[in-house]
């Protein structure tokens, strides 16, 4: 991936936040089965995602603080469980357990 044009994307949308929640958001859309907003031949989500951005076919809608807010509590959240998930399957081979990851979110 051209950081440059991660950077570039960054700045158009906002800022690097602002990025990330419109990339995450428009590649879980298209992972469900969205079509693709661009001719292109791809078919990896995170390719057309970012020729979406980068084409302005897609923008982020203004957020509120609260919306904000709960989308980077959610990444994380996210980020601690697979923290989590990385520490048990080191511990121990195998499946790993949901548990310590149902505890943390229990407790935070």
């Amino acid at each position: 991936m051209d950081q440059q044009l991660v950077w570039d994307l960054s700045e158009r949308c906002g800022g690097v936040f602002k990025f990330t929640v419109l990339l995450q958001k428009r590649i879980h859309e298209l992972v469900r089965g969205a079509p693709k907003l661009i001719e292109d031949s791809s078919i990896d989500p995170i390719d057309i995602a970012l020729k979406e951005i980068a084409a302005g076919v897609i923008e982020l809608e203004q957020l509120s603080p609260a919306e904000i807010d709960e989308l980077k509590r959610s990444m994380e959240e996210q980020t601690a469980a697979q923290s989590l998930l990385a520490r048990e399957q080191a511990g121990r081979p195998g499946e790993p357990s949901t548990q310590a990851i149902a505890d943390y979110l229990k407790s935070s």
